[in-house]
């Protein structure tokens, strides 16, 4: 019996040495550029998401169960939404229904007025996780900002459900807001969508869907303004100069949210299923010269020439539109009725000139990145207002962390542009 107990405890003993030697070498490895804000914060941010990922593999070779699944749960369980009344708060929270589609609802505790501003959100994830509760920070610090009212949808994710479930639940929760937005003592006029991350994609997706020829001469109701926080608009280039910029920072595989994150992600929530040769078109580049075939917004938009040199590292090259790969003429042909889908992929939607003003937040070491910036710069070339942030040093998804300077600045600036302009 003893030995037996001195077995486990050097197991023990050894488990826990491998840990500390894991965080040990992966303290070492993140090697951050120059340029990166709040180092020490980021450097530890990154192990810890490294060794989050590790724990939900472990975790599943345990309890058998999909990674994704015991991401889910795990972020499920640590991050719970607060309370409906929060001390301190003059907005109250609860859960609803919107034509079929759960909702959390905040409001003003105490209502003097039937002309609030409202904000429609979207929440990231990489459209396969994350959820309205574990927004619950962000969404009530944004109704305490505007002093109004706030939907936070809780779309159904992939890969369980796939594309288009997602954007046709944030579709009918907007619409069912605007049908009853004097219910709710909010004035029509002024309601704002807002998304971050592939939340700003549905948001973006959404904002066109309404402001389409169709749906305008129907009398649907026209957003304020739309928000998109550090967006991701489309899934075909993976080559634009923020990816270069983040590959030979990090590695295709570093940092936070890197490359090939994004190619995985992109089969799974357009199908459901996993597609390796759709991966590796897109961390090729294999289809740039397919798509620049089919229209020119395309063809302008793969050339980059909307992102200021300034922000092309020296490393930058750019892609081929020219020369086909004939290997990958079959991924391409299934690729392309969703590469046209502008729900899909907002950023290569032809005409932009029916759109409302936007605020564009870009986070500087962010693959993503170049998506809102591109986006940003055709809506001004369509007529449209549109804010462009650039948040110098930061990584992707910084409402999250306010450890980070760049994080603290970035909320302040947001907070003040709801404040003036909803």
């Amino acid at each position: 019996m003893d030995v037996l107990a001195l077995c486990f405890g050097l197991l023990g003993l050894l488990l826990a040495a491998g840990l500390l030697l894991l965080v040990f070498i992966m303290f070492k490895i993140p090697k951050l550029p120059a340029e990166i804000d709040s180092r020490r914060a980021t450097q530890k941010f990154l192990i810890q998401t490294g060794l989050f990922a590790l724990l939900m593999k472990i975790k599943g070779m345990w309890n058998g169960k999909p990674y994704l699944v015991n991401a889910r749960e795990s972020a499920n369980f640590w991050m719970k939404p607060k309370p409906s009344v929060v001390t301190g708060s003059k907005v109250k929270s609860s859960v609803r229904d919107f034509d079929g589609v759960a909702v959390r609802f905040y409001e003003p505790i105490s209502r003097e007025r039937n002309d609030l501003p409202g904000l429609i959100f979207m929440h990231g994830g990489g459209f396969m996780f994350g959820s309205a509760g574990m927004y619950d920070p962000i969404t009530r610090k944004i109704a305490e900002v505007i002093g109004g009212v706030v939907v936070s949808v809780d779309y159904r994710l992939a890969p369980e459900h796939p594309f288009p479930a997602g954007f046709d639940d944030c579709l009918a929760a907007t619409k069912h807001f605007f049908k009853h937005c004097k219910e709710y003592g909010v004035d029509p006029t002024r309601v704002a969508i807002c998304g971050d991350s592939a939340g700003g994609n549905l948001a973006a997706g959404v904002v066109q869907e309404l402001c389409d020829k169709t749906n305008a001469a129907k009398g649907m109701f026209r957003p304020k303004l739309q928000i998109l926080l550090y967006p991701l608009l489309q899934m075909l280039d993976l080559k634009t100069p923020s990816y270069q910029r983040h590959d030979a920072a990090f590695g295709i595989s570093g940092g936070f949210m890197p490359t090939t994150s994004i190619s995985w992600m992109t089969p799974r929530y357009l199908t459901g299923q996993k597609d390796g040769s759709l991966t590796k078109a897109l961390l090729k580049g294999a289809l740039h010269s397919y798509a620049a075939q089919e229209k020119d917004v395309l063809k302008d938009a793969l050339t980059h020439d909307c992102v200021p040199a300034k922000l092309k590292c020296e490393a930058y090259a750019i892609p081929l539109v020219s020369e086909h790969d004939p290997s990958f003429k079959e991924v391409w042909e299934r690729f392309k009725p969703l590469v046209l889908d502008n729900k899909i992929m907002p950023l290569y939607k032809e005409d932009l000139g029916r759109l409302p003003p936007a605020y564009i937040l870009t986070c500087d070491f962010d693959v993503l990145r170049d998506d809102g910036v591109m986006y940003a710069e055709r809506l001004k070339q369509a007529g449209v207002e549109a804010v462009l942030e650039n948040c110098k040093g930061a990584l992707h998804g910084l409402l999250f962390f306010p450890q980070f300077k760049w994080g603290q600045i970035a909320k302040k600036k947001f907070y003040a542009y709801l404040s003036e302009v909803l």
